[in-house]
């Protein structure tokens, strides 16, 4: 035990010799403002690093105490190129070691080094060691991962920071004029089938001049729009819809129908033009699981799922297992739900499928009252005949 004690401590001596070697500018003030800007404030106390590899531990006016010294170096976990550009905090620890002769001298000079490095777009993984006289580690940490907390963010930088780390779309303006275009034709061919509303199509810009011109710019626009990142399904979903306009208004088909046929519309809210809400509501939820694991949610009129896949995603752990202990899909129509559950099969150990009209009380629909953490309302709130009365329902 000994021996191996020894060789342990021979590892750490050397990695220390070497950061001390590699590591001899001076902590200017200035690395204390750029993680200022970031909303890590670093007051006198915990400025003690006098250069990137040396600390002290400070005075103190009551009886003499140890600051643990990793509390001063958290703000050099971002490495050499300052890539830490949010603000973070610890929330686990694979191992730590505090050795007990670790002076509690005011002014003792101490040494160490940090290693840092980003497992995924939201979370960083660390290690701390520090050391009195290069022989022995003092303190070891090993594994700290780090995420930012949004119990300590404002609801403007929480904005920011699920808007920084959201892709920004692809798809330019042309293409949406593109598309536009494309409705526009089956709204004219939908308008003159209504004869009573053709005095009313002058109101529109006009079409070409023939069909075929109109076919032919038709095509052309359709092309461009597929080529885009959401083109596709977005197409599809206007040219179904739009073929059987007349066939809806004379409620020779339902639209749900039409648009459900061959998975369209499942296809559809996941991944076409304006459906990027799904992402930054994602984003949202797995800032705050990352937070508090365990977190029971609730979604209110879930439809196809197009946010529950993107929420579902963003709580998944490197394992496969889930942030949340529990996750509710809801919706007025029970015809979702069996869908749904197939398509959510790999959380189904956390997952629950329920029919729920908000409108109504849902502790007579089965529902615990105060039992949820998260509710997600996502493209519904518009739905009720009263806002007032479902957001009241919501809060119990």
């Amino acid at each position: 035990m000994n021996h191996e004690l020894a060789l342990e401590n021979e590892r750490y001596a050397q990695a220390l010799a070497q950061a001390k070697d590699n590591c001899q500018r001076p902590a200017r003030a200035f690395l204390y403002d750029t993680v200022e800007t970031i909303g890590m404030r670093y007051g006198p106390t915990f400025r003690n690093p006098s250069c990137l590899w040396d600390l002290s531990i400070p005075s103190w006016s009551t009886q003499p105490r140890s600051t643990p010294p990793f509390t001063f170096c958290f703000h050099r976990i971002s490495g050499e190129d300052q890539s830490l550009n949010e603000a973070v905090v610890p929330f686990s620890f694979d191992h730590i070691f505090v050795s007990a002769k670790i002076s509690t001298v005011p002014r003792t000079r101490l040494h160490g080094y940090s290693t840092a490095q980003r497992t995924s777009y939201n979370t960083w993984k660390s290690s701390i060691t520090i050391s009195e006289d290069l022989s022995e580690p003092m303190i070891i940490m090993e594994g700290i991962s780090l995420a930012s907390d949004v119990d300590l963010l404002e609801p403007l930088q929480i904005k920011d920071l699920v808007y920084k780390r959201i892709l920004k779309s692809q798809d330019n303006e042309s293409v949406l004029d593109r598309l536009e275009f494309v409705c526009l034709v089956y709204i004219y061919r939908c308008l003159a089938w209504f004869e009573s509303e053709e005095g009313k199509a002058h109101e529109f810009p006009p079409l070409p001049s023939t069909e075929f011109q109109v076919t032919s710019e038709m095509e052309s626009s359709r092309a461009s729009i597929v080529l885009s990142k959401s083109g596709d399904v977005t197409v599809q979903m206007v040219d179904r819809t739009g073929e059987n306009l007349s066939r809806i208004f004379t409620r020779e088909v339902e639209p749900l129908q039409v648009m459900t046929e061959g998975d369209l519309l499942y296809d559809f809210y996941r991944g076409a033009f304006g459906t990027s809400s799904n992402t930054n509501v994602a984003e949202y939820m797995g800032l705050v699981a990352d937070k508090s694991p365990g977190v029971k949610i609730l979604e209110i009129g879930a439809g196809t799922g197009g946010t529950t896949y993107h929420v579902l995603e963003r709580l998944r752990n490197a394992d496969g297992t889930s942030k949340a202990a529990k996750y509710c899909f809801t919706n007025i129509s029970p015809g979702f739900l069996p869908k749904a559950a197939d398509r959510f099969s790999a959380d189904a150990s956390i997952m629950e499928f329920k029919a729920l009209n908000i409108e109504k009380e849902p502790k007579e629909q089965g529902f615990s009252l105060e039992s949820y953490d998260l509710i997600i309302c996502a493209n519904v709130l518009h739905a009720p005949r009263s806002i007032e009365e479902m957001l009241t329902h919501c809060n119990k």
